[in-house]
């Protein structure tokens, strides 16, 4: 089974996660943000959210795929934050894995965000898309960053699978955080 949606065609394949579920997946596309590296996108949706937000899911991949590369560089101050939370968390331990940073100038080149995947929320009614990897100094939960909308920066944290930060009642957050830690917080520009 194949699904056209925007300007991609996704392809049905058997999940490598859930032996009872399968995955739409498109082809390989350069992605503008990771610098025009070429992955596949998953989109992490079921049949029946496709057919009701079709024309929000294309535009949240459209979006996504127009965001100028330089947009990665909004991710700096955010990755900052994380790294030195989890650095206030471990300590000295930190550096065993990456030089100690002093400021936000070279955090990228501790990241490698690898994969991509289109999810539909049924709390907001919105279409997000994660972006997820690895970073140096949280080897073991590794990285994402979600996008509402495509363009929009509402998360930065470890892979954990949320989407946007949520209170502790589990309704959305309105205060506008990127990144939440232990000690440090950012919020929207």
């Amino acid at each position: 089974m194949q699904r056209i949606i925007g300007s991609l065609v996704f392809t049905k394949i058997n999940s490598p996660h859930h032996k009872e579920r399968y995955d739409l997946v498109s082809e390989q596309v350069e992605i503008p943000l990771l610098g025009g590296k070429a992955v596949a996108i998953d989109l992490n949706c079921s049949i029946e959210e496709i057919d009701e937000h079709e024309d929000e899911i294309a535009a949240t991949l459209a979006n996504f795929l127009s965001m100028a590369p330089e947009r990665i560089n909004d991710l700096k101050a955010h990755l900052f934050a994380f790294y030195q939370d989890f650095f206030l968390d471990v300590g000295d331990d930190l550096l065993d894995e990456m030089p100690y940073q002093e400021n936000d100038e070279n955090i990228l080149d501790f990241i490698s965000l690898s994969r991509v995947t289109l999810s539909h929320s049924e709390q907001t009614k919105r279409c997000y898309v994660v972006v997820s990897g690895g970073c140096d100094w949280e080897i073991e939960h590794g990285l994402s960053v979600s996008f509402e909308n495509g363009n929009r920066l509402v998360w930065v944290g470890e892979a954990s699978g949320d989407l946007y930060h949520t209170d502790a009642k589990g309704n959305v957050d309105t205060e506008n955080l990127i990144y939440r830690g232990h000690f440090l917080s950012t919020k929207m520009a």
